[in-house]
């Protein structure tokens, strides 16, 4: 893609992506005590884990994707400003997701230092990057508490939840992270990234996204929602999404990572196709494929507000990065 062409076409990009705290997709299956202690390479299916963290690549791929905002999910607190060098872009925002306790650089090094321990028990952070391009509005950063203790302790007891169904929903705080930027010095546009708890009871799911549903509602500017839903296209919730004006509409393909929209125009959402997220290493003379998160990135591009396409055209999206 021609980073001039892309720039001069009226609109803009935005990009989501659960970055799975930098580890690779193949955590989960494949992590062993081999891995955990040894620090040994773990090959399943021609594929590699490997029990470190992929900033370096990682940031790659937010470079290729090139866009004008990038809403992250699952991201060690203490690699944000890391990443953002990575990604050649300046984070905005950002707000802590979990867990309550400990302390954020301790725990941020005891993850880096063996990964497959301490998984997602280094903190989660939910970040908002941003290109030159889009220029934050000063004091307009909100942080958006979707399931805060008072109010979800009483739903808890209402719903008379088991209380280690209470420990696994509480004990991990939801927070939604949203800025109001000004692109080119433009009209105002709110950003929103957002990950929502992976609830077992729907009345959960439905509380969060009642509270994020509500927020977006009183939003006075246009409005760009990405992130880790964790509700597939149909879910419930989603409806409460698009009564708050969000088109939820999407394509066969979209699954529970998307990019919705208020008040903007622009094309579907693009979930990029996994080999976009798959490199190739070599590890002591053996190649193997390693997949980066367990989540592929999603991104979209939407028009300028104000911007007639009929007028000015409108340019086509950026193509992931071709691997097998």
């Amino acid at each position: 893609m021609s980073t001039d062409t892309h720039r001069a076409a009226p609109g803009f990009d935005v990009l989501t992506w659960n970055v799975f705290h930098l580890r690779d997709g193949r955590s989960r299956p494949t992590a062993d005590l081999a891995s955990t202690v040894l620090f040994r390479p773990r090959h399943a299916d021609g594929y590699v884990h490997l029990n470190r963290k992929h900033l370096d690549q990682m940031g790659a791929v937010l470079r290729f994707a090139d866009a004008d905002a990038v809403l992250l999910q699952e991201v060690p607190p203490t690699a944000i400003p890391a990443l953002a060098r990575h990604a050649r872009m300046h984070a905005a925002v950002s707000v802590r997701t979990g867990p309550w306790l400990g302390f954020t650089a301790l725990r941020g090094r005891l993850g880096a230092a063996n990964p497959d321990l301490w998984r997602t028990h280094e903190g989660n952070a939910n970040v908002i990057l941003l290109s030159p391009r889009m220029r934050p509005i000063p004091g307009s950063a909100t942080v958006i508490h979707l399931n805060p203790r008072p109010a979800a302790l009483r739903a808890a007891l209402r719903h008379r939840l088991s209380p280690a169904e209470v420990l696994r929903w509480m004990g991990e705080p939801r927070r939604a992270i949203a800025v109001t930027v000004s692109l080119d010095g433009g009209d105002p546009i709110t950003l929103v990234c957002a990950h929502l708890h992976g609830a077992r009871t729907e009345w959960q799911a439905m509380f969060e996204f009642r509270r994020l549903a509500e927020w977006v509602t009183r939003q006075p500017h246009p409005v760009v929602l990405g992130g880790d839903l964790n509700a597939a296209p149909g879910h419930p919730g989603l409806r409460l999404l698009a009564e708050a004006g969000l088109d939820t509409s999407c394509g066969e393909t979209i699954g529970i990572d998307r990019i919705l929209v208020r008040g903007l125009r622009g094309e579907p959402e693009n979930r990029w196709p996994t080999r976009a997220r798959t490199i190739r290493v070599r590890l002591g003379g053996r190649s193997a494929w390693l997949r980066l998160s367990d989540h592929d990135p999603v991104s979209r591009r939407l028009e300028t507000p104000g911007h007639d396409p009929a007028v000015t055209g409108r340019a086509g999206e950026a193509a992931p990065p071709s691997r097998p």
